[in-house]
């Protein structure tokens, strides 16, 4: 299963940048430190990169961070956080620009 977010915050440019549409894939286990994910924290749902993975026997824990860090809250401010409440890996990107011209075109 797959679902589509529009980026609205400036902490993970360059690499996403605001109104850029993001498609995820759903998945339970199997992230790796370098994916980019959907999580909710504290009722929002934020996009970050994971910095680092720690549990046994499997990754239990993410250490998250923003690309742009100076714009970013992520784990330097709240911690590690269960893995269980991601809700999907960024695996595609396109600039709003493209879904608008192919839109008008």
């Amino acid at each position: 299963m797959f679902f589509l977010r529009r980026i609205s915050g400036q902490s993970m440019m360059p690499a996403l940048r605001p109104d850029m549409i993001v498609v995820a894939q759903v998945r339970r286990k199997g992230y790796e430190s370098g994916d980019i994910v959907v999580f909710i924290h504290d009722g929002i749902e934020k996009i970050k990169r994971i910095g680092a993975l720690r549990g046994a026997p499997g990754a239990e824990e993410m250490f998250v961070k923003g690309d742009n860090m100076p714009s970013s809250t992520d784990s330097q401010s709240f911690g590690w956080l269960p893995t269980q409440i991601i809700r999907g890996k960024i695996i595609w990107t396109v600039p709003i620009s493209t879904i608008l011209f192919r839109a008008l075109h």
